[in-house]
Order: C-alpha cells, then structure tokens, then sequence
C-alpha cells in the first residue's frame, strides 16, 4: 500500500498544525508518493507562511532545505502527464459544478486516480472538498481536517 500526501497534507510535516501527527507517522512508516505538482505547491504554501509571519526567514529557509533533500530521497514522484490533464479535465466536468473542484485539486486527485490503486492506495488530505470528491470516486482516504 502506498500513500499519496496532496500537499495539504504534505505541509504538515514540516509545520506543526493539525493533522501534522498522523502524517508524521505515515511519512516516518510507510511509502509516500507526491505528485510533481506538489513540489511547487509546496513552496507556495510555505512562502505563503512566510508572507503571514507563522514562519522566519531562517525556518523558511530549513524548511526548502529539507524538503528538497526528502525530494531525492524519501519521495516517489509522480510526473505530470496528459493522461492526468485529461483525468482532471474529467473531473473538472463532472465536479466542477456540483462540488466546486478547484484547478490544483482536479489534478491532484488526477495524479492519484492515474498512478494509484484506488482499491489498494490511500489517498491522504487535509481539504474538505478535494475529500468529497476523492470519496465520490471511490478513493480510500484518511482525512487530516479533524472532521472524520
């Protein structure tokens, strides 16, 4: 079994917050998988941190420094394809509306649906919408936003 950390959940290992135990144990434990997206959402959410004072210069700083290394080394990364372009445009058509699919999210869950066993492969987040829909596909998913 492996597990896909969106970057939702992916942030919580480096910043403390809610849910950052449970993925802790995952990431300490298991096979993790990211989507090549996440290398550059993550640098978003992180910088965004920074902008809003939850973090310094210096923990910034530590923590790009560590999730690069854990790029080359603890990460499976998947590679942006057309088939996730088209998996998320699918998406995007049928939750767009209805569920109010975001962009990122559509491919992200596209990432998983391509490369992942949704019988078999967890799919782990901390976003309540992204959740429904991964759910509304048949995703087996651990949910980080305390709601269960």
């Amino acid at each position: 079994m492996r597990y896909f950390l969106d970057t939702s959940a992916l942030v919580k290992i480096y910043h403390r917050e809610e849910g950052s135990d449970q993925v802790i144990e995952i990431y300490e434990r298991e096979e993790v998988v990211i989507s090549e997206l996440s290398t550059v959402e993550f640098l978003s959410a992180v910088y965004r941190k920074f902008r809003e004072g939850e973090i310094s210069e210096r923990a910034l700083r530590a923590v790009c420094d560590k999730f690069d290394e854990d790029l080359q080394v603890r990460y499976t990364l998947f590679p942006f394809t057309s088939f996730v372009v088209e998996e998320a445009r699918y998406l995007m058509r049928r939750y767009g509306g209805s569920r109010s699919l975001r962009t990122l999210d559509s491919l992200q869950l596209a990432f998983f649906l391509v490369y992942c066993d949704r019988s078999e492969d967890m799919f782990v987040c901390a976003d309540r919408r992204l959740l429904d829909v991964a759910r509304a596909e048949g995703v087996r998913v651990i949910d980080l936003t305390g709601d269960r």
